[in-house]
This record gives structure tokens, sequence and C-alpha cells, in this order.
């Protein structure tokens, strides 16, 4: 029986559920029956249909040839269903006879862009955090702080009860591809001398000084595991003779001016 067949571009087979958009599929049709269902001449037409399918870089849906059956790469640019259909016809020395067709569906995927959810939590409390996709990857890894998480589809529950801090990762794959997204969440935390709350990060405003009144340059690093912390030199003053030498480190947070009017 002839049937259609999905190849990669190391004409190893494809699966077509694992389709993405942008990701090139090359189509083919072959005879997996020991007696051939029709014998190929060179003479016959083959009609491809890829329902918005791109051939080869053009805008043609239809693509049609004659002679014998070639791997015709096409490119999918909409996610969701898609259906591929071949027809081959013989020529009878007048026209052409339909001998045999052959229709396959599957699904495009698009892999999501963000992960949407809260920029801000407060201490304790939960929240659900979801990718913006329609179809079902092939797998979803959710990870809190470089922890991976229990839950395998498109959105994750976080408990923050006891986070001070919280770096959201989905790692998403399809087929041959993956894909990571990250989504940095700010957990207010309260003032300990006025009770008021911090509406935004403050850490690009924290400035590191040592006991000398020096500013040390550090440098505030996000490594891959979603781990955060300050880097740099912390050297000894060069008035320093003793044995046993100390540093001292002070950690300010640079606000804007107040300013105090006193009536007289």
């Amino acid at each position: 029986m002839l049937k259609i067949i999905a190849l990669n571009k190391n004409d190893e087979p494809f699966d077509l559920s694992k389709t993405n958009i942008e990701e090139e599929v090359f189509f083919f049709f072959e005879d997996d029956n020991i007696a051939p269902t029709i014998s190929l001449n060179g003479t016959e037409k083959w009609v491809w249909n890829f329902d918005d399918g791109v051939f080869t870089g053009s805008d043609q849906v239809i693509q049609e040839f004659i002679g014998f059956n070639e791997s015709l790469p096409v490119v999918f640019f909409r996610e969701g269903n898609r259906t591929v259909t071949v027809e081959v016809f013989e020529f009878n020395g007048v026209s052409f006879d339909l001998k045999y067709t052959d229709t396959i569906t599957f699904q495009v995927y698009k892999f999501p862009e963000e992960i949407s959810g809260a920029d801000y939590v407060s201490p304790g409390s939960d929240s659900t955090f979801n990718t913006d996709n329609t179809l079902n990857a092939e797998s979803i890894n959710w990870f809190l702080n470089g922890q991976l998480q229990s839950s395998t589809n498109s959105s994750l529950l976080v408990d923050f009860t006891g986070l001070n801090r919280a770096v959201i990762q989905a790692r998403i794959t399809n087929g041959t591809q993956s894909k990571t997204l990250d989504k940095n969440v700010i957990i207010n935390q309260p003032n300990s001398v006025r009770g008021v709350v911090y509406e935004s990060n403050v850490t690009s405003n924290l400035m590191f000084f040592n006991k000398e009144g020096d500013n040390l340059n550090f440098d505030y690093i996000e490594d891959d595991n979603g781990e955060f912390y300050w880097s740099g030199e912390m050297l000894f003053h060069p008035n320093s003779s003793d044995t046993f030498k100390t540093i001292g480190l002070y950690l300010l947070e640079k606000v804007e001016p107040i300013k105090f009017t006193a009536d007289d």
C-alpha cells in the first residue's frame, strides 16, 4: 500500500506528532508492499497539498510535478491542525487517471514566548504561573530557584512560604527542539523598623564599602542554576601591618535624598 512518510534533512524518519513551527520536514511517498501497488515509469503526475505549508520558500500550497517521486522540503508557519495529501496519477496516453491517494493529519507546535503570572508576591502567599501555548509539548519541566518541580504541564503553583527570592524556569521540549523560559518574581519584604513593604527590587541600589569608607566594586551575578550572588575583590588596607588583619564590610542602599524644612 502506498503511504506518505516524513523525513528529516538526514533522510531519517521524522515523528510528525512533534512538528514545530518553522521546522523543515521532508515528505516522501513510498510503497510498503512487496508487490508495488502501481508500477512507476517516470510518467506519473504527483500532486501534493500541504495545507498552508510553505514549499521551498514560496507560498505554494500545492506542488505538482511529473516524474519519479521526490522528497519535498516543507516549512509550516501556523500552529494547529495540519493535513498533507498526495495524489498519484497515471498517464493513459491522453490524460491522467487517479491511481492512488493518501492523507495524513498532525499538529504543528509553537513554542511559548513567556511565563505569565504575578511579578510581585507577598511572603507566605501562593501563585500560579503559566506558559502561553495552546497545544501540549512533548515535555515541560519547571524549576524554582534551580530545583525541579513536580508539575509537567503548562502551569506551576508556587508556595512562597520561607522564600526571599524566586526564579522560575520552564524548560520545554518538543521533538528535536527545546526552549527555556525565565521569570524573576519579587517577594515584597517588610521593613523591620517601619513596617512598610518594598514595592520594587532594590538590588541595583545596593552599594558595598569597607571600614575605611572605600567603595567596593562588586558585580551582581545570576548563574544558570538560578543562584544570585555578589562577586569582587576585597583588599587589605595598605597601611595595615598587623599579623591578624580584619576587613569591615558595610552594605548600604542608595536612596533618593530627603529634604527637611524647619519652621523658624
